[in-house]
């Protein structure tokens, strides 16, 4: 996990201060701030840095997170999303996604869908449970998944040549500030590549 986690800084800010951090140990360390590195090597923004509607996604997900990943893999469930992933795949016609990020990433589906386009992604999610359930699901090295806000996103400017947000945008009620994140967050040029 420390070797993700060493790949992903110069991707990754303080939240707070935008000011680069360093591992040492199980802390991401930047000037005048601290973040928690869980014993599964996910680190934990949004443990000091989240909103109030955050905080509600948060433990809504946490305590039904099971129950989630469990229904995405029933048949039916399976089928509706099979029509909606070929027809996503076909729009973004791309074999090289670059740089990626995923934001309301929950088990990590768009890089699921795009996982050989990809040359390095990062998944945000504010629930620490889908994001457990996201390193389950990617063992890859080129992935890695952080617990942060999509209102104040603990990334850098200009670092993704593209952004997914699957079914997610439902989920923040501060639009305004979400497509502001994301557009602070791609790279002149960059795609938002979405789907509610």
């Amino acid at each position: 996990m420390r070797t993700k986690i060493e790949k992903a800084l110069p991707f990754l800010r303080c939240p707070q201060t935008h000011v680069e951090l360093t591992l040492k140990d199980s802390m991401l360390m930047g000037e005048g701030c601290e973040y928690k590195v869980s014993s599964d090597g996910i680190p934990k923004f949004a443990e000091q840095l989240c909103s109030e509607e955050g905080k509600i996604q948060e433990k809504h997900y946490d305590a039904v997170s099971d129950t989630y990943i469990k229904n995405l893999n029933y048949p039916h469930t399976r089928e509706y999303l099979s029509y909606l992933d070929s027809v996503l795949v076909s729009a973004v016609k791309s074999n090289n996604l670059g740089v990626a990020g995923e934001i309301c990433c929950g088990t990590g589906e768009a890089f699921n869908l795009f996982k050989g386009d990809v040359k390095f992604g990062i998944g945000v999610d504010v629930s620490m449970n889908m994001l457990r359930g996201a390193n389950k699901n990617h063992e890859n090295e080129k992935l890695l998944f952080i617990q942060g806000d999509a209102v104040k996103l603990p990334l850098a400017d200009a670092i993704f040549d593209n952004v997914f947000c699957l079914g997610g945008i439902h989920h923040v009620n501060n639009r305004i500030a979400l497509f502001g994140e994301i557009e602070r967050v791609l790279k002149p040029g960059g795609r938002f590549i979405w789907r509610e």
